[in-house]
């Protein structure tokens, strides 16, 4: 049942999606949002909570509700990543995302938004501020603002040590005990 508090949300999310480009709108309804979102888990090892916010945030930045400033700063707090790992998840958001709607953009002719409407005279076009994702998409602004240089930079991301095995030539184990101390006995 809808509450009412969700009917003007779905309102201003039409509304929304109506002022973004079309590829943009393509890609949103075409559930690649959940496909890029899902291999992006599996790639970091994240939980499925940390899966479902960064889903919920690309979203917010492809909407441009988000900046792509508050969807680093809001994954590294959030989902508890460090600074390496999300360099290497926005990274790879860009490329997955952001890359495939620029070309898409270009190849269609979008041209930028700032761009003069029909109808009105050279000088009399209203400049409108850019949406976040749009300057993101069009390569006016970078995904990730670099951090300014500190004298440690943190290593980055690797996977763990492999655990390590007995060799097939040691010698067996000698149990402690020979009943489960914990277990009562059976007579």
């Amino acid at each position: 049942m809808d509450t009412p508090s969700q009917i003007p949300l779905d309102d201003s999310v039409r509304a929304v999606m109506g002022e973004l480009p079309q590829p943009l709108q393509q890609f949103l309804a075409s559930g690649k949002v959940e496909a890029v979102t899902k291999l992006l888990v599996e790639k970091y090892r994240l939980h499925l909570d940390q899966g479902t916010m960064l889903e919920r945030a690309l979203i917010l930045m492809l909407l441009g509700v988000e900046s792509p400033e508050e969807f680093s700063t809001g994954l590294e707090k959030d989902l508890g990543l460090s600074e390496g790992t999300v360099r290497a998840l926005v990274a790879d958001v860009n490329e997955q995302v952001f890359v495939p709607i620029r070309k898409q953009l270009e190849k269609e002719g979008a041209g930028t938004p700032d761009a003069p409407q029909p109808g009105t005279l050279p000088g009399q076009e209203q400049k409108t501020p850019m949406g976040v994702a749009e300057a993101a998409i069009m390569g006016t602004a970078s995904a990730v603002a670099d951090p300014p240089p500190t004298a440690h930079t943190p290593p980055r991301a690797e996977p763990p040590p492999p655990i390590p095995l007995r060799p097939k030539n040691a010698p067996p184990l000698v149990k402690e005990y020979a009943v489960d101390p914990y277990r009562e006995s059976v007579e």
